[in-house]
């Protein structure tokens, strides 16, 4: 019975150190952390956005995107998650996401603030197709995506029933990946 576990903890002590190698020299291919501002993207006007990438190969990423974006009276949280296919530093770019809707609950005529609600009835879904530039050890990132926002009857602001075709421009700064040997 000791022979099973002793085996057994030491065949998962080599997976993980296995594992960890691998996904060392991974990392070179992929900046991890990525900052930057869209402009008529996901948002429907501008946003802030932060982007985290986990590496599927040398040339694959899947990523999870938050960002934030004013409003009139109101703040936008666009939540997407990508997929990228890449060839050196140029970069394909698909995903899907939600863009929540958060209502400060100023009165207009009196510009009093009541409350901060959301309603994910009032939030409206988007889809991202376009090319990025990205080094791999980092640096400057720039995009162009064309990301279609589809709005439902109580959608807010620029986003109403139906369809809305934008094209979206960010720039930003890729961290440099520190455990690249």
């Amino acid at each position: 019975m000791i022979k099973y576990i002793f085996f057994t903890l030491l065949l998962l002590i080599c997976i993980t150190t296995s594992a960890q190698e691998v996904a060392d020299t991974r990392n070179q291919y992929f900046a991890l952390n990525t900052f930057y501002i869209e402009g008529l993207g996901k948002a429907g006007n501008v946003s802030l956005n932060y982007e985290r990438r986990h590496i599927l190969n040398e040339k694959q990423a899947i990523s999870g995107q938050i960002g934030v974006g004013p409003d009139v009276s109101a703040m936008k949280v666009p939540i997407t998650f990508v997929y990228t296919r890449r060839k050196k530093a140029h970069q394909l770019v698909a995903g899907f996401g939600k863009t929540v809707y958060f209502d400060a609950g100023i009165n207009n005529s009196k510009y009093i603030y009541h409350k901060l609600s959301y309603s994910l009835e009032d939030s409206f879904w988007h889809i991202q197709l376009g090319y990025r530039y990205q080094p791999g050890t980092g640096g400057v990132f720039a995009q162009i995506l064309y990301t279609p926002l589809f709005g439902s009857e109580d959608a807010p602001g620029p986003v109403v029933m139906g369809i809305h075709h934008w094209v979206g421009v960010s720039l930003g700064y890729s961290l440099k990946n520190t455990n690249v040997k």
